[in-house]
This record gives structure tokens, C-alpha cells and sequence, in this order.
């Protein structure tokens, strides 16, 4: 397994990096073995691949990132909200909601291949003031040479507002993709996120959601759906900070052929907060559900809940 590559999308020490990526590491040493270039920010996009989020419902609120930068040619801005601030410097994206915005902002992330491997890296801020905002983020590749996408994403969703985030990533077995969400909920706040993972070679997501303000609530939604060799690895880390806090959980996966599914979901409860959990927490708080195929594909699911500063697995 490549040490850089897990220094850089690992969190902790080596150990913690380690078993974090235990049923992925096979995945991740077949991208070590390659040499990636940078990928090209001005990469053509083909008429398929645009038409896979010219979505009409959202014409006018569209940002779309060309592997990972900006491209002013393929977004549509023209009827984003008064209440909505939007900013781009590079790669990263910057997103302000200072009141109620329904109609969904949709962000894309096109991966497009280049002549040799190629990968691309990206970071986004979404800051919720007030009111209630909707975005849609989606992944989307065309086929060809290897591409490895990263993002690095900072949610923050003030007292009493609420962010309903709805992740749609479908991409072709040669893009690979790597995403790390850190979410706070502040008191009062609630957030509700909806993932739906289809395809490609390894798709790996760290979501962390802390629930720090008094009545802050989530409720993630996901699923996943693979086949051949493709590789989905998903780690879903709830804390409760606070008292009051709840969290509804529920997530399907279906593989089949010789493709790989992992679901590792935790939730950690800190002191003061346990006694206000309802009576069965572990079954309030999350659920998982998956099926292979009559085949050659493998799951591998674990879902703990722990006190602060005690963890297990099962």
C-alpha cells in the first residue's frame, strides 16, 4: 500500500489509518502502483457527459468543477437566490445561506480523463446562517484513463437552520473518488443527507457529523450499488456533544459480480449527553442493510455505538 496515499486521505495515527482502511487496502495499493499526473482543469467535456446533469429543474443554479476547478463555460448562475453567496477561488468552492433557499443549488464535480492517469483535488466550504437551504452534489466521469478525485468538504449549519444535502455520485470503472465531509449542528439545527453511490473503481467517503448545540438532529440516508469490480467504502462518524440531540439512520447496499461493498457506521455519545438518548439508541440511531448477488461480491459491515473515549466494533 502507497504510505502517501494513506497519509493523506487516513486520519490518526498509523494504526487508526491502518484499520480504517482494512477492507480497503487492496483497492488503494492498485492506485499506488500508478503514476498520476495533474489533472487537466480544461478537459473537454463530450455532449454524454454534459447531458448527465443538464438537469432543466435546475438550469440557472448550476456550479459545475472541471476536475476540480471552476469552469465558467459549463455553470449556470443566473437565478441562484438573493439569500444565497456564492464563491470560487480555484478549488475551492464557498458556499453562504443567510435565509430560506428551496430551490436546490446544484454542484457538479466532472472528472475527465486525460491521455494518462490523472488526478485532481478540491476543497468546499458551506456555511448555513439562517433559513433552510437544499443542495444537490453530484459526481459524474467519463470513461478513459485513470483519474482520482479528492474532496475535502466544511459544513456548518448555524442555530436553528437546516441543510438538506443530497449526494448522487454514478461514475465509470476508471475514476476513482475520495471524500471527506466534516459537518457541525448547532442547537436547534438540523441537517438531513442523502447519498446515492453508484459505480466506479474505489469510491471512498469519511462522513463525520457532530451534533454539538441542544436539539441539533440528522437524519442520513444512502445507498449503494455496485457490480463487476467495483470497490464502495463508506464511514459514517455520529457524535453527540450535546444533550437533546438525536440521529435517524438508515442505509441499503446491493453488489454483485466480484464488486466490494464496506459500511462501517459509529456512534460516539459524550458524558452528559447519554442519559437524553432514547431508551434503545442503537436501534433509534442506525441501521444498515445489504445484499450480494449470487456471486463473487463481499460485504463487509460494522456498526458500533461507544461512550466517548470507548470504542467497539462488531
Amino acid at each position: 500500500m502507497s504510505a502517501a496515499l494513506l497519509d493523506e486521505f487516513g486520519v490518526g495515527d498509523a494504526r487508526e489509518r491502518d484499520e480504517s482502511w482494512r477492507y480497503s487496502k487492496t483497492a488503494l495499493r492498485a492506485l499506488a502502483q500508478q503514476e498520476f499526473a495533474e489533472a487537466a482543469p480544461q478537459a473537454l467535456l463530450e455532449a454524454p457527459l454534459v447531458a448527465r446533469f443538464d438537469w432543466p429543474q435546475t438550469r440557472g443554479r448550476r456550479l459545475v468543477f472541471v476536475n476540480g476547478v471552476y469552469s465558467d463555460t459549463h455553470s449556470d448562475v443566473a437565478n441562484i437566490a438573493a439569500s444565497v453567496n456564492v464563491r470560487h477561488e480555484g478549488q475551492r468552492f464557498l458556499l453562504t445561506v443567510t435565509g430560506d433557499c428551496l430551490e436546490p443549488l446544484h454542484v457538479v464535480y466532472a472528472s475527465v480523463p486525460g491521455a494518462a492517469a490523472a488526478r485532481w483535488q478540491a476543497a468546499a466550504d458551506i456555511d448555513v446562517v439562517a433559513g433552510r437551504a437544499s443542495v444537490i452534489v453530484q459526481y459524474a466521469g467519463a470513461a478513459g484513463a485513470d483519474v482520482l478525485g479528492a474532496l475535502h468538504s466544511r459544513i456548518a449549519i448555524a442555530p436553528g437552520a437546516g441543510l438538506h444535502l443530497t449526494t448522487l455520485s454514478d461514475l465509470p470503472d476508471s475514476v476513482s473518488h475520495y471524500r471527506r465531509v466534516n459537518t457541525t449542528v448547532a442547537q436547534g439545527a438540523d441537517c438531513c443527507f442523502t447519498d446515492a453511490i453508484f459505480g466506479g473503481r474505489l469510491q471512498r467517503a469519511d462522513l463525520n457529523i457532530d451534533l454539538v448545540g441542544e436539539g441539533a438532529r440528522l437524519e442520513s440516508r444512502g445507498v449503494f450499488v455496485l457490480r463487476g469490480r467495483q470497490h464502495s467504502d463508506m464511514h459514517l462518524d455520529i457524535r453527540h456533544a450535546a444533550r437533546d440531540t438525536a440521529c435517524d439512520v438508515l442505509w441499503r447496499g446491493v453488489a454483485d459480480q466480484r464488486a466490494r461493498g464496506v459500511f462501517h457506521g459509529a456512534i460516539t455519545v459524550a458524558p452528559g449527553a447519554a442519559r437524553h438518548l432514547p431508551a434503545s439508541p442503537t436501534s433509534a440511531c442506525a441501521g444498515a442493510w445489504t445484499r450480494c448477488l449470487p456471486s463473487d461480491c463481499r460485504f463487509h459491515r460494522v456498526i458500533g455505538m461507544r461512550p466517548q473515549d470507548e470504542r467497539s466494533t462488531g
